[in-house]
């Protein structure tokens, strides 16, 4: 059988129970600054992300302005190339085909020709 455990007296519970207090004390002591330098670390993670958020936000708007700039002088770029190509046609048109140039030639010479047999006669 088991002796009966006898009431401990009052002031050896109260030297427990303060050794207790004493021990809670002290983790809270130890976790205070883990708490302290725990909230620093948060809000430098916060300006941390908060940064990387502006910044990809400025990478987007200049993605977006670069595209736009990109757009804009390559329809520049397409509309001097089909002014070019139409100032080229107009000075196409404007000389003479080989078969042309013949038949100019055939023509003088036919001319030529015909002033010298009036002159001739």
């Amino acid at each position: 059988m088991t002796a009966p455990v006898s009431p401990e007296s009052v002031p050896v519970q109260l030297t427990r129970m303060e050794g207790k207090l004493d021990l809670v004390q002290q983790r809270m002591n130890d976790l205070v600054p883990r708490v302290d330098r725990h909230e620093g670390e948060i809000a430098g993670l916060q300006l941390e992300t908060q940064r990387l958020s502006l910044e990809a936000k400025a990478r987007d708007e200049t993605a977006i302005a670069l595209a736009v700039a990109l757009k804009d002088a390559k329809e520049t770029q397409e509309a001097t190339s089909r002014a070019e190509a139409a100032k080229e046609a107009a000075k196409e048109g404007q000389k003479w085909s080989p078969i042309q140039r013949l038949v100019l030639v055939g023509g003088v010479v036919s001319v030529a020709v015909q002033v010298l047999q009036a002159l001739g006669r």
